[in-house]
């Protein structure tokens, strides 16, 4: 799991060969949490394997 706050920072992930799994809609460090926190209580608190 790779997130990353904004599509600058996502693109620069991908240039590097690494995948971003999270991205908020809104590219704030509050709005990073929230997205990660999301991601994570739908995948009932697991990171997938």
């Amino acid at each position: 799991m790779v997130a990353s706050i904004g599509p600058v920072t996502a693109e620069a992930a991908t240039q590097l060969g690494i995948q971003t799994t999270i991205q908020p809609a809104r590219y704030t460090v509050p709005a990073l949490v929230d997205a990660i926190v999301e991601y994570f209580e739908k995948q009932g608190g697991q990171e997938p394997s």
